[in-house]
C-alpha cells in the first residue's frame, strides 16, 4: 500500500481548500437550478391558470347567449398574451332535442375543444 506523506502542511490545505471549493460550487449548481425549475413551474402554472379562467368564462358566455348560431370566432385578452375562441359545429336540434355547438379555444401551446349542449325547451 502506497501512503502519501507530505512533507509540509502547505500541500494539505491546498487539497483542502480544493475540495471545499467543489463542494461549494456543487450546492450553488444545486441551489441555481432549483430556483429555475420553481420560476418555470411557476410561469406554466401562471399560463395554464389563465387559460382556464378564460375556458370558464367564455363557456359562461356561451350558455348566457340564446342565439348561438350567431357566434363568431373571436380573440380575448389576457394578462400572459391573447387566446382564440372559435366557435364551430353548430346543430339547431340534435335527436335528443338538444343545441349543440363546439367551443375550440387556443392559448400559446395549449388547445382545447368543448362540445356544449343546451336543451332546445330552454328559454330565457
Amino acid at each position: 500500500m502506497i501512503v502519501f506523506k507530505l512533507k509540509d502542511k502547505s500541500g494539505m490545505t491546498f487539497i483542502d481548500t480544493l475540495i471545499a471549493l467543489v463542494i461549494f460550487l456543487t450546492i450553488v449548481l444545486f441551489v441555481g437550478n432549483f430556483q429555475i425549475f420553481l420560476k418555470t413551474s411557476t410561469i406554466n402554472m401562471d399560463k395554464k391558470i389563465t387559460f382556464l379562467e378564460t375556458v370558464n368564462h367564455e363557456i359562461a358566455q356561451v350558455y348566457e347567449t340564446n342565439d348561438w348560431a350567431s357566434l363568431t370566432t373571436k380573440t380575448v385578452s389576457t394578462d400572459l398574451g391573447d387566446a382564440t375562441v372559435t366557435y364551430s359545429g353548430y346543430t339547431a336540434q340534435t335527436p335528443m332535442l338538444t343545441k349543440k355547438i363546439t367551443v375550440k379555444l387556443e392559448f400559446n401551446s395549449i388547445v382545447k375543444e368543448y362540445d356544449l349542449e343546451r336543451s332546445v325547451f330552454y328559454d330565457k
